[in-house]
């Protein structure tokens, strides 16, 4: 006796849904991935596009930085007085103030840091911390030793008080990167060496009051207008 079975026209293995459903002309696979491997061109809806976590994203905009040196660019001035209480100074204290820039051998301090206080919990084994009392890093500059002048001795004298401004990217009128440090001299010493290099000084500077950050540079100052000759 024999039987005959009908075959089914179904494929032997149900395709991905990616693939519209069972097709003739498509051969079947055994994949079940959220995206086929392969498919044949023209067959079945388009993929959808997928973006791996690595591709940044098309509404990201990317951060363009123009890098310098402070070298040639910042600036370093000294000011004895600064009549603005919240000690901004004005383009005339500007002008009248002292520049030791080129006078500059190191920098060293002027900045500010943060004592974290601890605040751990019963409930937690992690150690949280939240920000506590501000405090600034011991600053001090070294200066070339002026053989024949006394003029940065004369005016940096022990116990001297004024303010240090930096002017970061230079004098540009109207960025925002100066910062002003009000200061007391606290000692100058010279260097002595037998090696090969200039003579030098440091002066060591405490930071009395709180700095001024990100402080505009005033406008620079205009040349009055004469009159018209006739």
């Amino acid at each position: 006796m024999v039987v005959y079975v009908q075959r089914s026209r179904s494929p032997r293995w149900p395709l991905h849904p990616h693939r519209g459903g069972p097709r003739a002309d498509v051969r079947p696979h055994r994949w079940y991935g959220p995206v086929p491997p392969t498919r044949r061109r023209g067959t079945g809806p388009p993929l959808p596009l997928r973006f791996s976590h690595g591709c940044p994203s098309r509404n990201r905009t990317a951060v363009q930085v123009q890098k310098f040196s402070r070298r040639g660019v910042t600036r370093v001035l000294w000011l004895a007085k600064i009549a603005d209480a919240s000690h901004v100074p004005s383009r005339a204290e500007l002008t009248a103030g002292t520049d030791l820039t080129d006078m500059i051998a190191a920098i060293d301090g002027w900045s500010l840091s943060n004592k974290a206080i601890e605040t751990p919990t019963l409930g937690s084994t992690f150690e949280t911390k939240i920000p506590g009392a501000d405090e600034a890093d011991d600053s001090s500059l070294t200066f070339y030793e002026d053989q024949t002048g006394d003029t940065i001795e004369g005016l940096l004298t022990k116990d001297a008080t004024g303010f240090v401004v930096m002017l970061r990217k230079g004098d540009v009128p109207g960025s925002r990167s100066m910062d002003v440090f009000p200061v007391r001299v606290g000692s100058r010493s010279a260097q002595y060496s037998v090696d090969n290099e200039a003579a030098k000084f440091v002066v060591s500077f405490s930071i009395t009051e709180k700095p001024v950050q990100d402080a505009a540079i005033p406008p620079a100052a205009t040349a009055p207008e004469r009159p018209a000759t006739k």
